[in-house]
């Protein structure tokens, strides 16, 4: 092969490989505007007592269609009082120490766990698989942290206090 056939090929290949990689970035988690409109609720469930709920409508968050669950807990914080504290990274997004009344004690191997009614988030495979009932929902641990699972209509999202 001459000089100029082998560079063509090795930038044919460049160029696929940047085209790839460009769309497998581009993933379209916008809800269809029926999932738009509508309120979810979100349950603070401690392991003993009531739970607190919060109903929240999906219109009165800013990203509407593209509104995660931390997007809703900061709503709260900031229209409801909700009183949350974590942390932020990069790689894994908003980590929830505390919400509400739920507070684990990391000495005790307790941590904030996420139950979800959305069917594309729940893990209902894996050994550390975990569901519960709440008001004829079940709703199964979360594949994703607050910060990458989209709310919709109708959905639960259920936070409580998990042990190892």
């Amino acid at each position: 092969m001459n000089k100029k056939r082998i560079t063509a090929v090795l930038l044919t290949l460049v160029l696929a490989l940047a085209l790839a990689f460009a769309f497998a970035a581009c993933t379209d988690d916008t809800l269809p505007p029926a999932a738009q409109e509508g309120t979810f609720r979100i349950v603070l469930a401690p392991a003993s007592g009531e739970a607190d709920v919060y109903t929240v409508d999906i219109a009165k968050l800013e990203r509407k269609g593209e509104s995660s669950v931390y997007d809703a807990l900061v709503y709260l914080v900031d229209n409801e009082g909700l009183e949350m504290t974590g942390t932020s990274s990069a790689e894994y997004g908003y980590m929830i120490s505390t919400v509400g009344k739920l507070t684990p004690d990391s000495s005790k191997g307790e941590w904030i766990s996420i139950l979800t009614s959305v069917d594309r988030y729940q893990d209902k495979e894996s050994v550390y698989a975990v569901n519960r009932e709440y008001d004829g929902v079940t709703v199964w641990s979360s594949t994703v942290g607050v910060s990458s699972h989209r709310v919709e209509k109708d959905c639960v999202i259920y936070i409580t206090i998990l042990t190892m």
